[in-house]
């Protein structure tokens, strides 16, 4: 199950059983709360979802997670492996967010709300509130930034490729 189609949590899917080598039927939801609720009932054997969807239910004894996608394992679940560890060997997804700006943004605004966000994730309330939903913040250039962004369009396009879900 996943969040929707072409979302984030159906081409980890779509990553999952090719790294896996197994087929899957994808069953598409509205939401994450719809597709946990799915899982909770049975209707669907496995999804790809965030921290704060899963280990709620995990920690309740309700899901059985398998393992986290990242490449190491997360502070906040520090029990539960890599799924690299758990054995799905070069497996790695993780879900990032972004600040763009429009082309031409003047190099000295972006600097400085670089700097401004760098600070403010370095806060103790904000790295709190961050780690307990699994997440870690991590800040590059803009320019390191830039690279990253293309590297994860190709990788992603590859995926698609691979599953099918568009013609070429």
């Amino acid at each position: 199950g996943s969040t929707g189609v072409g979302t984030a949590s159906h081409l980890a899917n779509e990553l999952f059983t090719a790294t896996a080598g197994v087929k899957a039927l994808h069953i598409p939801y509205k939401s994450a709360g719809l597709a946990a609720t799915a899982l909770l009932a049975g209707e669907i054997q496995f999804m790809v979802t965030n921290m704060a969807t899963a280990l709620p239910h995990v920690r309740a004894g309700r899901l059985k997670g398998l393992g986290v996608t990242s490449g190491k394992r997360v502070a906040v679940a520090a029990e539960l492996p890599t799924l690299h560890e758990a054995g799905l060997a070069g497996f790695e997804y993780t879900t990032w967010y972004g600040l763009l700006a429009p082309r031409g943004t003047p190099a000295g605004v972006t600097v400085r709300v670089h700097e401004q966000l760098t600070h403010i994730a370095q806060d103790a309330a904000v790295k709190s509130r961050l780690s307990a939903q699994g997440l870690e913040p991590r800040f590059s250039a803009p320019q390191a930034f830039e690279r990253y962004l293309q590297s994860e369009l190709m990788r992603w396009e590859r995926v698609v490729q691979a599953a099918g879900l568009i013609a070429d």
